[in-house]
This record gives C-alpha cells, structure tokens and sequence, in this order.
C-alpha cells in the first residue's frame, strides 16, 4: 500500500530514533513480554497499517510481540485513555495523532479523560424446595447463606453507554475454580453486552448448584468491547449453559479478572432504594461479589 509523502516521513523520523531505544531497552532487559500497541482509529487505516509496520520492525529487534489492538472512539480519546490506565511500565504504548497529543498536553495538569464508571446494582432471590418456589421473593442483603437449589437475577443499571459483562467464578473439585458466563445471554438484551445509558433490565434466573463455598460474582463494566470476554459469550448455550469449558479460554478470563481487580472500586449500599452503587475512576469497573452458599 501507498502511504503518503507526510505520513512516510513521520514513520522514517520514527524509525530513526529507534535503535538507541533498543539498545537501552536491550540493557535494561525490556520487553520482557508482549507489548500493545493501542491505536485510536479503526482497523485498516492508515493508522492502523503504521502501528504495524512500526510493532513489526519493533519485534525483529527487541524479540517479543509487538501487538496492535484498535480503540476506536473519541477522536482517539478512548484509546488514550486505555493506555493512561495501564500499568506504566512501557508494556502498552499508544499510536497517537497530533489532535491526541494537544488534549494530553492540555490536559497535564490533572488526570487525563478521568471519569466516573458506575452502576447500581441489587439481587433479587427465590428460595426453592423440591423444586419449587418457596416463600416469596426478596431482595438480598448480600448478608445472607444461600442454599443450594435457591435461584436468584440480578438487577442493574448504569447512568452511562457501555458494555456489561457478568461472570460466574465458583468452587470446583480440589483447588480448581469454574468460570461461567452470565451476561450476555440470549433472553436479555437480545443477547448483546452493549447497555444504554440508564437502561435498567434483569438477568435471566441462576440457580445455585451443588458446590458448596464461596461463589464470587464479577460485574465488568467498560466504555468498549472487551475482546477477552467477547470470545466466552458462545458459551451462554444450551449445551454449555455458559460454563467455561476450553483451557486457554479458563486462563485469558482468569488473567483478565486477576489483572483488573485492582484498585477495588467504590461500594455504598443504598438503604431506601435496597440496591448497591458501584463507583471507578478510569476506563473500566471490575467488581467481585462475594455470596455464600451450602
């Protein structure tokens, strides 16, 4: 593909500068694993085509992936953030334009893009006997010890555009750990994880099942699509009734949760309204809840 004269120039000044990088790089013993480059366009532009003739040359001379992922949004204003968010230590870089780095530059004298993520969320709870319900529905404490057979839906909203992800991690046999998708799933929002702001909407019925413990419930809230997550929605089957079966696909969710766990966000309980109200600064809400049952 042809590039233009301007844009050849700016990759040729780029690629000059390089190789004193990489020997300090080299020296310092970096990458010492696959490195993101993040590009704030769509994928097959020109943007997105320099990102990887850069991360190509990058990886013949420093010997680890050069990945480009695109965040499109904002101007590039959400890819810029994405990488304001990441750990700093040189292992997510961003493709910026000159229109990105005068709103950096604007912006230095606080947190660039910094934001609100919050929803508000309650349980609702039917207990079981024989296989039927039994007494009425109520609305959880998070307090309670829940019995196996019990079922129970969440309710959620959030005052701002996303992409809602529910995720089941659950005791298993010995050590191990179950991951199972709850939402999206095919009888709620058309099977989409993409919410409206001040959308309000119930989960479909879960059913507690026989592995007694500690069921943690994670409730991943993000301005984009989270390619992680997006690639275990086919899970939520009839077959598969959203269990997380593939090895490779059990460690990315288990890397991806252990990874964005921290900071914790901001939890309040609203008494009136009996809801929970969830608050994060920064790109993405990640919050665990932590329900008991025997």
């Amino acid at each position: 593909m042809k590039l233009p004269r301007r844009q050849f120039l700016h990759l040729a000044a780029g690629a000059a500068g390089l190789p004193a990088m990489s020997r300090i790089a080299r020296a310092q013993a970096y990458p010492s694993r696959p490195v993101r480059i993040i590009v704030g366009f769509a994928a097959g532009g020109s943007n997105d085509i320099l990102a990887r003739l850069i991360g190509s040359w990058l990886s013949e001379r420093l010997g680890q992936p050069f990945i480009v992922e695109t965040r499109p949004g904002a101007g590039g204003n959400v890819a810029t953030e994405v990488v304001v968010n990441a750990p700093p230590d040189g292992h997510t870089l961003l493709l910026a334009t000159v229109a990105v780095t005068a709103v950096v530059i604007w912006k230095r004298g606080a947190p660039f893009g910094i934001r609100e993520q919050s929803l508000n969320y309650s349980l609702s709870v039917q207990k079981m006997r024989d296989g039927k319900p039994f007494q009425d529905e109520f609305e959880s404490s998070g307090q309670e010890i829940f019995e196996n057979g019990w079922k129970f839906r969440m309710n959620l909203s959030s005052p701002q555009d996303g992409y809602l992800y529910l995720i089941n991690e659950g005791p298993a046999a010995g050590d191990a750990a179950t991951y199972n998708m709850l939402f999206p799933e095919a009888k709620t929002n058309n099977g989409s994880p993409k919410v409206m702001a001040d959308q309000k909407f119930q989960t479909a019925w879960m059913r507690f099942d026989d592995h007694q413990g500690t069921e943690k419930f994670w409730i991943i809230l993000s301005p984009t699509a989270i390619k992680e997550l997006e690639g275990v929605i086919n899970t939520v089957n009839d077959r598969d009734q959203g269990e997380i079966k593939d090895s490779a696909q059990t460690r990315s969710v288990r890397d991806f949760l252990q990874q964005h766990s921290s900071p914790k966000p901001e939890v309040a309980k609203d008494m009136v309204k009996k809801q929970t109200i969830v608050r994060s600064k920064g790109a993405m809400l990640v919050n665990a809840i932590e329900l008991e049952h025997h």
